[in-house]
């Protein structure tokens, strides 16, 4: 019976009775003669209406254009339906099963997942204090499970055609060449440096066994890892506690000539390092860029324009120029384009427009140190575009999640894809896609290596590799995350925003994290009639947002003062940091501890100092040449070094032992590990939560300040 049309007298919904109507039939007969059936009907159904084609019959047609409802199942029993000479395909009934199964899900999606919801979403249920508020998280509608069910029914299950399609819109959205999926953002980094290992690079940029590659001794291993596996040498530089980066000038330090041949930092939580300085130094020195951009998808980056043609920058200038990218553009200063009242360009607001107007681009801030030229221009990119390659991860927590999964970033050079691509894929010479033979249309003509000539090329491996491809399935749940990137990337900045403005005041006790080139971060001004109104707006304009399912209206970003680089850096934050000042009068423990009574979500910075984990001290131990710490050799550090000498009566630490003395050689990274922790910024926040955590934040040190002044 599968596939039959047939007539049926289905029920009103809106009062006895029924209608003489065509169904298609969906089941065989159960054991007690019932049949599933799917409503035919000549009238529009938008969004439920599944249009009968042509080559959807297989035996006769109905005599008008019809469509099928997905919504109106229906379980009849045998002897209350008519057969039509009629017949469907069975892809056809197949497409339709799909389409209930797809219905359904949306619908247990609904009950099942509500918590999972997006923080400003209506049907988010109410936060009561004394629930867990996580630091981070899946954050996903009825849409992304729907995604998933469909690309299982369809069980292609390895990389497939949704992956191919991510990779295009991933690329697209970076303003990269190419993107490659994998499974994890570490598997990420790890073919990441390894195609910069290949024997088909010239001898000078190859990396090979015992050269070096410069990162940051603040983070996650994973960053570093791969530069061991490789059999390369880390060099680490130190971290600065206010920004959670490396502190790019160490650079120089840390360079050996003929040795170094690369750089590999992260951009810590969602704040870019100092690319601007960086990009000069691997310029200078012809190394690699690698940029570990797994926690600030959606960051951006804002240098002088000619700096940027000075550094080779060709590929983001040419998408700026043609002025369709969302993210990369070339702009003038913000106080030459607009006045007060923000005429000019809307997206780019002058500074005396900070509390009159809502900036839909705040790349761009004016520099309280030095002003602008007005006919300087400035090209702003999202981070990850910057270097020669960099890295993703849709782990949950991170800024868009394919439960398991990341990406290599192709920025510029197209022969990297297929160094990475035959790492990620076995190691194979073979470029051909899951599924697709000769696509070099000599797949038999080969000869490499000390094969055969005509040996398959499908099976012959030019580099000892892995297998680190994800699922068809995790690429169908990106896509769908993909698109609510931009909304989510507001809501990470509006909640660190409220967050730090929700803990003003608290400055004496705790340094707060500064996008990098920042100094300082400028507090609200005082509330009047005019800001009044504006926040009223902001509100206005976010409900209206909600209630229609657009992206969020832009919500009015932090001002800062800023260094006289003239570069600008734009945090879609991972999480918010907070670094606990010498004369607070309790711990980062201590504030941890209470953190998790309140059952608030928090994390150190990843793995604080690397260099003092025990896998990297055994490290050490087994081979004292693994890894090195740069310092700067001065005269002040050669003084230091030499009443170290002096003074200490202690054996010399051994070669796995860091210092603990204020002259250790990574202070910054030591700070961090010390006394640094962040809280969650992800885009499930709800208002209501971020403000209970600033209350149990203030309260706690509140309590902790009155404690000591009573002590004292």
């Amino acid at each position: 019976m599968i596939g039959k049309c047939v007539r049926v007298l289905f029920p009103f919904t809106d009062a006895t009775g029924s209608k003489d109507r065509p169904a298609v039939v969906l089941s065989n007969l159960d054991v007690r003669g019932d049949l599933d059936l799917l409503m035919i009907t000549s009238k529009d159904h938008p969004g439920d209406g599944i249009t009968i084609r042509n080559e959807d019959y297989q035996v006769g047609c109905l005599n008008r254009q019809s469509a099928v409802r997905i919504s109106r199942p229906l379980r009849i029993h045998i002897s209350k339906v008519t057969p039509l000479q009629i017949e469907f395909t069975r892809e056809f009934v197949a497409s339709l099963r799909k389409h209930v199964i797809r219905n359904d899900t949306r619908e247990y999606s609904k009950l099942a997942h509500q918590n999972n919801r997006p923080g400003a979403d209506p049907a988010r249920p109410a936060f009561q204090p004394g629930q867990t508020i996580p630091y981070a998280g899946r954050v996903f509608t009825e849409d992304e499970v729907e995604a998933a069910v469909s690309s299982t029914l369809d069980f292609w299950l390895t990389l497939g055609p949704e992956g191919e399609a991510m990779e295009k819109e991933l690329a697209e959205f970076m303003g990269v060449k190419h993107c490659l999926l994998v499974n994890s953002g570490s598997s990420a980094n790890l073919v990441a440096i390894s195609a910069l290992t290949t024997h088909k690079l010239p001898a000078h940029k190859r990396i090979r066994p015992g050269d070096e590659v410069i990162t940051v001794a603040a983070g996650f291993p994973t960053t570093v890892a791969p530069i061991l596996q490789i059999g390369a040498v880390p060099v680490f530089i130190d971290a600065s506690h206010h920004t959670g980066n490396a502190d790019c000038s160490q650079l120089e330090a840390a360079y050996s000539p003929g040795k170094t041949k690369a750089v590999m930092l992260a951009h810590a939580l969602g704040n870019p390092f100092d690319l601007a300085t960086t990009l000069v130094f691997c310029n200078k020195y012809d190394l690699w860029l690698i940029e570990d951009n797994c926690d600030a998808l959606g960051c951006t980056y804002t240098l002088p324009l000619e700096l940027a043609k000075q550094l080779g920058l060709d590929h983001l200038i040419k998408i700026a120029e043609k002025g369709s990218h969302p993210m990369i553009k070339i702009a003038q200063p913000l106080n030459s384009r607009n006045d007060a009242n923000g005429n000019g360009d809307s997206s780019i607001l002058s500074c005396a427009s900070r509390d009159s107007r809502l900036s839909s681009s705040p790349d761009l801030q004016p520099s309280t140190s030095r002003p602008s030229d007005s006919s300087t221009l400035f090209l702003t990119a999202p981070t990850g575009s910057f270097g020669d390659i960099s890295t993703q991860s849709f782990y949950p927590p991170h800024h868009l999640t394919m439960g398991e999964g990341g990406a290599v970033n192709i920025i510029r050079k197209p022969a990297l894809k297929t160094y990475a691509e035959s790492f990620r894929d076995w190691g194979r010479d073979c470029w051909c896609a899951s599924g697709k033979d000769d696509t070099c249309n000599k797949r038999f003509q080969w000869q490499l290596g000390e094969l055969p000539a005509g040996y398959d090329h499908k099976y012959i491996y030019s580099h000892l590799g892995y297998n680190l491809k994800p699922l068809d399935i995790q690429a169908a749940i990106g896509r769908v995350q993909l698109k609510r990137l931009p909304d989510f990337i507001e809501a990470r900045k509006r909640n660190w925003e409220q967050l730090r403005r929700g803990l003003h005041g608290l400055e004496e006790y705790i340094d707060f994290a500064l996008p990098t080139h920042a100094t300082a971060w400028l507090p609200p001004a005082e509330e009047n009639e005019e800001s009044r109104k504006l926040k009223a707006e902001i509100n206005e304009n976010e409900l209206s947002a909600e209630r229609s399912g657009s992206q969020l209206s832009t919500f009015p970003i932090s001002e800062f003062s800023w260094d006289d680089t003239q570069c600008r850096s734009n945090c879609s934050w991972f999480g918010f940091m907070m670094t606990i000042r010498d004369n607070a009068p309790f711990t980062r423990t201590e504030l941890a501890q209470e953190l998790d009574r309140k059952k608030i979500g928090n994390r150190m910075l990843f793995g604080g100092n690397l260099v003092r984990q025990p896998a990297f001290v055994q490290l050490k131990r087994d081979n004292p040449n693994a890894f090195r710490v740069a310092e700067e050799e001065n005269s002040e550090s050669r003084k230091q070094k030499a009443e170290i000498e002096e003074t200490e009566t202690s054996a010399v630490p051994t070669p796995f032992q860091l210092s603990t003395s204020s002259s250790s050689p990574l202070p910054g990274a030591d700070r961090i590990m010390n006394h640094t922790l962040f809280l969650g910024t992800y885009p499930g926040l709800t208002k209501e939560q971020i403000d209970y955590m600033a209350k149990v934040i203030r309260d706690f040190v509140a309590g902790k300040a009155e404690l000591g002044n009573a002590e004292s």
